[in-house]
């Protein structure tokens, strides 16, 4: 699956599963009509399987760490230093050199040499520039 049919198979689950709670919460009140509509909200979509969904979500997962990690190195490249990647992130200098650091190792460990000693040069300066 592609990254769009990955989203849409996401979203398709978490839309059914607001609906059903919807559909739920209106039985227990008594709301027949909100049941009803929300019944009929169901009916539009197609069903996609707690299964599904999650194999969907960890691809998305996985493929978005990469694309993190692409994008994190593009940054470094520019010039940009971890206090700015960190901040971009939402996270501490500290975690962004964190992230550095469990992906050199994963590189190494996976025998993927490529890159390894120049990042770990990197991430051994602090990221400084």
């Amino acid at each position: 699956m592609d990254m769009d049919q990955l989203v849409a198979t996401w979203t398709l689950y978490l839309s059914r599963r607001a609906r059903e709670r919807t559909r739920a919460d209106a039985e227990v009140n008594g709301d027949a009509a909100g049941a009803a509509a929300a019944e009929q909200a169901l009916a539009t979509l197609p069903v996609v399987g707690a299964l599904d969904a999650r194999r969907a979500n960890a691809e998305l997962v996985s493929r978005l760490s990469v694309q993190r990690w692409i994008a994190l190195k593009a940054a470094r490249e520019q010039g940009a230093i971890l206090e700015q990647i960190a901040k971009a992130l939402g996270v501490s200098r500290q975690s962004a050199w964190e992230v550095f650091q469990r992906k050199i190792a994963a590189q190494q460990h996976n025998g993927s040499t490529q890159d390894v000693q120049a990042d770990r040069a990197e991430a051994d300066r602090g990221g400084e520039g």
